[in-house]
């Protein structure tokens, strides 16, 4: 029995060495494989920058481009710019006149008059002559990019801008994939205030589960969360390095890399424990062997085999606990209802004159939907709703679709049938407008007669929430010959506060124009819509920034110091989180196994709450659901149940509650 004694020593103190260089060796090596990939990811992005830099160049200067701009030929100007696409292995290229104003682009050809120079952070630092390049949102909704942009000159004069685009969308995580990452590593792209816009992961399931758990409410998109071990139900480890994109004036989201840990697999595991059990065994039978007084009966033999099994288990029970702290992503038993609908784009300045087709898209959780129904308001006399376009619709049947051009509503319903497993966004419908005057038109959702509905036999709404869109119009070329539009020199448009149907939780409301050059211009910053600015408060240049004394809603007025129209642009302010009025639990002491029905009341006195809610069961990842849910808690142990509730402003409160789970007799 001395030498069982002897060889279990030299075992543990065997397992003790290789636990600990496997545990100093596997973190230096993901450090290293990990500095790698974020070393390859940038020099990736740099270098497709840089070829949408030098191509865009090229565009440019090219002479046709610069003769048909200057006759406002769209329709030869797209021709030519979709030429260069195959040619130069750009993504997408729009060209936009001196005013700012795009006049062709090679995605959604029929877009143009959207003022760039106003609503985009590259068209701002264009329309001051820079050349520039940035990754960020695009006005469509969850969109982000590598953008460039190019002035256009002819005789040292700007005469429109050029803009060069990769979508960071699936395919190109692909492709950045295959080209620049390790075998393995997969890279997914986000946006901060829509989540998950791009992904490498192929498997539609795996790809699900990533988009459920990094979703909008996750702190891997709002904070910037990184360097956190995840594995998912089959094992797989991953090592999740988080790269947030700064962005020309604020970040507009950023990139997960996921890198494999094998250091921390199941397989090391195994190889490491059964290593340790063969040392034992090693050196059980050389002590065995050597020592003639040991006991040489088959007893010996069930002593030894006794002892190695309860060592076999505690190894792996080690090597276990050195994982903890690690992020399970498994399937919820649970649908995450978490559906939303909006305008695409939501918000925009566009040059009167220009038609213009907006999106109705609905974005879904993990729920499967079967039907869609909303309701549009609008005001006829300064907007007109010409026609809904249902083609490339994700519906099955179209119930409803009218144009009430007297009440200035749209309504709409179909039924949504046999939907593709791993579709997110689902468009349901466009809509044709015809801005009729200068200023500023809404188009709203009426929310009780919009729903979603799942395909859960119960008919259950789940629509969290919509957007409603605001937009400008103005006449930046003068070129209107309607006598009954008033011309105007500027248009005020708020970068922190885009959509004034909109609530924000910015403190500082920020606005420009495009005026004329060394103009003095008079202003005014009240909760009054119809303010008319005086010469106290008067300003030179296009742009300023305006502390927001306290929460609510506030109007900036503008209007040149001699006198002319005078522009009014209205925002929202809600900088206060929600109050959770009530977190209840159908029971808080549970044995393994029950089922705990929760459910959840907020108040937010300003922008409202949120229909759906984020709970956290322990992993610190929160997943949208429901206003009511069910949970089944199988393992034992005290629970905590995180609830996060968000009002439309994007201020959250948390709380949290216990759940006692005892071992089941």
């Amino acid at each position: 029995m001395r030498s069982l004694g002897k060889s279990l020593f030299g075992t543990l103190a065997f397992f003790a060495v290789v636990f600990v260089v496997l545990h100093i060796a596997g973190a230096y090596h993901i450090r290293n494989i990990a500095m790698h990939e974020k070393i390859m990811l940038n020099s990736g992005l740099a270098k497709d920058m840089n070829h949408l830099k030098t191509q865009g160049d090229e565009v440019a200067a090219d002479p046709a481009i610069i003769l048909n701009l200057l006759l406002d030929n769209r329709q030869k100007l797209i021709s030519l710019i979709r030429a260069e696409i195959p040619k130069r292995n750009i993504g997408l290229l729009g060209i936009a006149n001196k005013h700012g104003v795009m006049v062709s682009r090679t995605l959604n050809t029929g877009k143009y008059g959207d003022n760039v120079f106003l609503t985009s952070p590259i068209g701002r630092a264009v329309a001051n002559g820079s050349h520039v390049e940035s990754i960020e949102t695009t006005t469509f909704v969850g969109e982000i990019g590598i953008s460039t942009g190019r002035p256009i000159f002819q005789n040292n004069e700007m005469v429109g801008a050029l803009f060069a685009n990769y979508l960071l969308d699936n395919s190109y995580a692909h492709f950045f994939k295959d080209t620049y990452l390790h075998p393995g590593t997969e890279i997914v792209f986000y946006t901060k205030e829509y989540g998950i816009y791009g992904s490498s992961f192929s498997d539609t399931s795996t790809d699900q589960l990533v988009r459920s758990y990094f979703n909008s409410g996750s702190n891997w998109n709002t904070s910037g969360e990184t360097d956190k071990t995840v594995v998912f139900e089959n094992g797989t480890t991953y090592l999740v390095e988080n790269i947030v994109f700064p962005g020309l004036e604020k970040s507009p989201g950023g990139v997960l890399l996921f890198i494999p840990r094998v250091d921390l697999s199941m397989v090391t595991n195994t190889i490491v424990a059964i290593a340790t059990l063969l040392c034992f065994l090693y050196l059980v039978l050389r002590h065995h062997y050597r020592k003639s007084t040991e006991e040489y009966c088959w007893r010996y033999y069930v002593i030894v085999i006794a002892y190695s099994i309860p060592l076999f288990t505690l190894t792996l029970c080690l090597l276990y606990i050195q994982n903890n702290g690690r992020i399970e992503l498994k399937h919820t038993p649970y649908a995450l209802y978490n559906s939303t609908m909006q305008l695409q784009p939501d918000w925009g300045i566009y040059n009167i004159g220009s038609e213009q087709q907006f999106s109705v898209v609905t974005t879904v959780g993990d729920e499967a939907i079967n039907a869609v129904q909303f309701s549009l308001t609008y005001n006829p006399k300064i907007v007109s709703i010409t026609n809904i376009i249902t083609e490339g619709s994700a519906c099955s049947y179209i119930i409803e679709s009218t144009i009430d051009k007297i009440l200035g509503e749209i309504h709409f319903s179909c039924a949504i049938v046999g939907l593709p497993p791993g579709q997110k966004s689902l468009t349901m419908a466009t809509i044709v407008v015809r801005p009729l005057t200068l200023g500023t038109f809404d188009i709203t959702f009426d929310n009780e007669k919009t729903v979603v509905l799942a395909d859960d036999g119960l008919a259950t709404n789940v629509l969290r929430m919509t957007q409603s869109g605001s937009y400008r119009v103005g006449d930046f070329d003068l070129s209107s010959k309607n006598p009954d539009v008033p011309k105007r020199s500027f248009v005020v448009f708020s970068p922190s506060h885009p959509n004034q149907n909109r609530w924000y939780n910015q403190e500082t409301a920020n606005f420009l124009w495009l005026g004329k050059p060394n103009t003095v211009y008079r202003y005014a910053f009240d909760t009054s819509p119809t303010t008319n600015p005086t010469n106290k408060q008067t300003l030179i240049g296009s742009n300023i920034s305006i502390p927001i004394p306290k929460d609510g809603i506030y109007y900036f007025h503008l209007q040149i110091a001699s006198g002319g129209p005078i522009a009014h642009y209205r925002i929202q302010s809600d900088t206060t989180p929600p109050v959770i009025s009530s977190m209840k639990a159908s029971q808080d002491s549970i044995v393994e196994g029950d089922v705990v029905r929760f459910a959840f009341k907020a108040l937010d006195s300003n922008s409202g709450i949120q229909n759906n809610y984020y709970i956290d069961l322990g992993d610190k990842l929160f997943l949208p659901v429901g206003p009511q849910i069910y949970i089944p808690f199988l393992d034992e142990g005290d629970r905590p149940v995180t609830l996060r509730v968000y009002d439309a402003a994007g201020n959250f409160t948390e709380k949290t509650i216990l759940v006692k789970v005892k071992r089941k007799k």
